[in-house]
């Protein structure tokens, strides 16, 4: 045990190890934990655990650590987080785990317990990966190495993560196996560590068969009795390297289509220009998206849709001979670039002879044939824009007015830039709905996968207009934008959805928190902080409201979107991310979010199961949002088998036509137990 004790003496300043008779009196605590509060191992040694200058700061933790043992007694390992003054008077917040160790008779023999600094967000993974070592050794796989170089003991994770039999390990140089030893040679990474005493980086290390694997490495440096080793903690990233790469996909790549995004399509555009400049060439940006694609979308589901795109890229690329001057950049827009064709007349054919290749033959739906048609509107250089963005966003404007005027295509022209009579018309009887009190709340439950109870739901904005009927939200919502109406639409939902809540608590019944979206517009202003709280906090006061946010509306303003949403979240009010996997957030900014929630797009569910590496993306996400503690809700879920593999998956919370459409406050509160 002397050397295993030497081990755990080893182990970081942030990590508190210790051993505790049934009677809860301490038998054995490391170095990090006597040293944090100034005590030697002789102080603690034979006192009862709540007594130790760890938990006697307070009542609070001592009843924890009661509580904790109690659930240990009964073979169960028991989790929780206290603070405590240090020996500098510093408060530190430590997560610790009490683990039960049976006997031969499987009988409780003695208690393990774990505990982890969390004070510092920034070393969460790495002291989650150790207190996984504590709690959990055999998942971890362990590697002794001598001085020499050579392996001197392996446990079967090892064996079984390097696929090799434990007596073939068992002697083998270190260098055969690791990347990493192999490139500098024993000799410098065995002086390193010695100086050190401790290293932790990433390398590959050389499985039985020569597949290389991505591993993280903990190495310790141990001498006892005069003998050197090296003890190699090994914990496979596969997956998380995998998920990484395919999220820096995602930044670039659409999901469904695999096709380039916006953000790539616009650097495609100025790599053009710039090739034209030098060649004296003509280059023009062509955008098109299909009509009553919302429709499509209502009559046939979300799956049947997202096929048509899939079919409708298929259809495009087999049309543009370089598929980088291609993109999907909307759910149902796709552009690209045409370059050397000057004349009007000319381009005018050329886009018709795409429009015949991707509409001309009907799309098949589950063996079914749907006919679709599309606008196109484009936008040339120089006549229409000298720059990528405002290219785009002229094409953009042709293909509005094409719809408007019901044209197939349309060549931008300065006229062109002011509204479409369409818009206008939704703007001006946008002005007047909320006095007309035409907007509506619907909710849509979020349950648990494991028992489906209603866990929270989110609300969303209608428009029931009186000439027109029910208006999409893809229709009017980018209006709201563009005036500046969200603002007061932002303000009516919290508020309505605040008065919807108290209502079902004035009922008794069991009120789920409220997930409000916030756009971009919303975000931006400087007073959101205080219209929120304003909105949300009344003289009964403050009420389940959440918030959802997309990655792409974060990533506008990163620093002012963590100051604004810190704020938030010091209110009380959680904060999801929305459609995640479709922005091009950075996993380092993620990290630094106060958010609680990570909502998986629907674009991945819909095609999990007939698609192998989206399973594995969502099983990533998954992972690395528990790895930094975020719950994890998936979107659009309409099928039994859809849920079974989330479940499998770990998945928190679920969202979609399984278990109900959007529903009103009323048919809501049927759906609700009473408090």
């Amino acid at each position: 045990m002397s050397q295993a004790y030497q081990v755990l003496d080893n182990l970081s300043d942030s990590v508190f190890v210790g051993m505790v008779t049934l009677r809860g009196i301490v038998d054995y605590v490391n170095r990090a934990a006597l040293e944090a509060v100034g005590e030697r191992l002789e102080d603690v040694v034979g006192h009862a655990v709540e007594m130790t200058p760890w938990f006697a700061q307070s009542a609070s933790s001592q009843q924890q650590w009661r509580s904790a043992l109690h659930t240990a007694s009964n073979g169960q390992p028991a989790r929780f987080q206290f603070a405590f003054k240090d020996v500098n008077g510093i408060v530190r917040t430590i997560d610790l785990t009490l683990q039960p160790v049976f006997d031969k008779s499987s009988h409780v023999a003695h208690y393990v317990f774990t505990g982890l600094d969390i004070t510092e967000r920034r070393r969460v993974e790495r002291l989650l990966r150790l207190s996984d070592f504590a709690i959990e050794c055999t998942r971890l796989a362990l590697v002794q190495v001598g001085a020499d170089g050579n392996v001197c003991r392996v446990n079967d994770s090892a064996c079984v993560l390097l696929d090799y039999p434990k007596q073939e390990l068992l002697g083998m140089p270190i260098a055969r196996l690791s990347h990493n030893v192999a490139r500098l040679g024993w000799a410098k990474v065995w002086g390193r560590l010695r100086t050190r005493g401790s290293l932790q980086y990433e390398t590959s290390y050389v499985r039985a068969d020569g597949c290389k694997i991505p591993v993280e490495l903990y190495t310790s440096y141990v001498k006892y009795e005069g003998h050197e080793n090296a003890f190699i903690f090994i914990n496979d990233i596969s997956e998380k390297k995998s998920a990484e790469q395919h999220i820096q996909f995602l930044a670039k790549f659409d999901a469904l289509t695999a096709l380039p995004n916006r953000v790539s399509f616009l650097q495609s555009v100025r790599k053009s220009l710039d090739r034209i400049d030098a060649e004296n060439s003509a280059i023009a940006v062509a955008i098109s998206d299909v009509e009553r694609f919302w429709s499509i979308n209502n009559s046939f589901g979300r799956k049947a849709a997202d096929m048509l795109l899939t079919q409708m890229a298929d259809r495009l690329v087999n049309c543009i001979e370089d598929k980088e001057r291609l993109a999907r950049i909307g759910a149902d827009q796709f552009a690209f670039i045409v370059i050397g064709i000057s004349d009007s007349e000319q381009l005018e054919k050329y886009i018709e002879r795409q429009y015949k290749a991707v509409y001309s033959a009907p799309f098949q739906i589950d063996g079914h044939p749907v006919r679709a048609s599309g606008k196109f509107g484009v936008a040339t250089y120089p006549e229409a824009g000298t720059d990528a963005e405002t290219l785009l966003r002229h094409a953009e404007i042709a293909l509005n007015r094409a719809k408007d005027v019901t044209e197939r295509c349309l060549i931008y022209t300065p006229g062109m830039s002011h509204l479409t009579a369409a818009d206008v018309q939704l703007e001006t009887k946008l002005r007047g709905a909320l006095e007309r009190n035409e907007f509506m709340l619907r909710y849509q439950p979020k349950v648990t996968l494991v028992d489906r109870r209603i866990a929270g739901c989110e609300a969303l904005l209608r428009w029931q207009d009186a000439e027109l009927g029910m208006v999409p939200p893809v229709q009017f919502i980018p209006i709201l934008e563009r005036t500046g109406l969200i603002l007061e639409i932002g303000a009516w939902v919290l508020q309505r959805a605040a008065q919807d809540y108290r209502s079902w608590v004035g009922q008794g019944l069991t009120a789920p928190r409220i997930a409000v979206n916030v756009s971009v517009i919303q975000l931006r202003t400087r007073n959101f902080v205080q219209v929120l709280e304003a909105e949300t906090r009344r003289n009964d006061g403050p009420v389940g409201i959440d918030i959802e946010i997309t990655e792409t509306a974060v990533m506008e303003d990163i620093d002012d979107s963590i100051k604004k949403l810190k704020a938030i979240h010091d209110m009380g009010v959680q904060i999801g991310i929305d459609d995640f996997g479709t922005g091009y957030s950075s996993l380092a900014y993620l990290t630094k979010l106060p958010a609680q929630i990570v909502k998986i797009d629907h674009s991945f569910i819909s095609t999990m199961l007939d698609d192998p590496d989206k399973k594995t993306l969502i099983a990533g996400i998954i992972s690395l949002a528990h790895a930094l503690r975020l719950k994890v809700v998936a979107e659009g879920v309409e099928t039994v088998e859809q849920e079974q593999a989330l479940h499998s998956l770990g998945c928190d919370q679920m969202q979609g036509y399984l278990f109900s459409k959007p529903i009103s406050a009323q048919e809501m509160s049927s759906l609700l137990p009473k408090s």
